[in-house]
């Protein structure tokens, strides 16, 4: 890949995987489509730190799709990260025309949160059963890519994600809000499941998607995870230093195809990534590390 769009280039996954790219010395174009209070918090400091980069490019959200009409400035692939389901059908709308007009693949993240937890096994073949409203909204999103991708022979990949963590992981995730409390010496109390079961570090998931988006031809899901179970339960016994009580069904998601398919395999322990995600926090507050 050479050039790349990246759709909520501040949020969590999309800021992460902009850096990344920028550091492979790949072309960015960023837009700035999912707004709310967490992403705009450290908006201005992720701004400070990839805009420095000639090779990145921020977009006008009324005027997105303006400057790629020639073939001089074709892209290679469209990344579409909606952290939170916030994204307008009409919006997406916008995004697949795109692609089919130019032929670009399009790279949608999505979240396992769509299945029930009760289900023992899952892959891409499982029918999702989601439960929460943002859930459902993944859902919706997910299916109205098939119907015009079947209508309109559109490229995409929709990769499904656990609970992704690492630096900058929003405040509203258990993780974070675990470790920023102990930081400051506060209690810990009311820890809510983040709702999947599984966890993958940032970094893996960055790899993973760079990878799906440098391949031609990818299958139209993708589950990316751990592969193990438990993996949830194993992070908070490790940032609570003590082994949760609360029940939490064993749940395991396959990553046989994505393995196949971008020999994908997470580097990183759920202990190496929470000290990593740690460290960043105290770097933050200005302690030692």
């Amino acid at each position: 890949m050479d050039r790349v769009i990246v759709i909520g280039v501040y949020g969590f996954l999309g800021n992460h995987l902009c850096t990344t790219l920028l550091e492979e010395g790949i072309t960015v174009f960023g837009i700035d489509a999912f707004n709310n209070d967490e992403m705009n918090r450290y908006k201005e400091e992720k701004e400070m730190l990839i805009g420095r980069n000639a090779n990145y490019h921020i977009l006008e959200f009324d005027r997105i799709f303006d400057q790629f009409s020639g073939h001089e400035n074709k892209v290679d692939a469209v990344y579409y990260c909606d952290e939170q389901s916030l994204s307008s059908v009409d919006f997406l709308d916008q995004v697949l025309s795109f692609c089919k007009e130019n032929s670009i693949k399009l790279i949608f993240t999505s979240s396992l949160s769509i299945f029930n937890k009760k289900e023992n096994t899952i892959t891409e073949e499982t029918m999702p059963s989601p439960v929460s409203a943002k859930a459902k909204r993944y859902v919706e999103l997910e299916e109205h890519i098939r119907t015009r991708s079947k209508e309109e022979a559109i490229h995409y990949t929709i990769i499904r994600l656990p609970v992704v963590y690492g630096p900058w992981q929003p405040e509203t995730f258990a993780f974070q809000s675990i470790i920023s409390k102990q930081e400051k010496g506060e209690d810990v109390k009311d820890i809510e499941d983040d709702g999947i079961g599984d966890v993958l570090f940032i970094e893996d998931v960055i790899h993973a998607l760079i990878k799906a988006g440098s391949i031609k031809q990818t299958p139209p899901i993708l589950h990316i995870s751990s592969g193990k179970e438990g993996q949830w339960v194993k992070a908070m016994n490790y940032l609570l230093k003590k082994r949760m009580n609360k029940e939490v069904a064993p749940t395991l998601f396959l990553n046989n195809l994505a393995a196949k398919v971008l020999t994908f395999e997470p580097q990183y322990t759920v202990e190496e990534g929470l000290e990593r995600q740690r460290q960043h926090v105290k770097s933050r507050n200005g302690s030692p590390q």
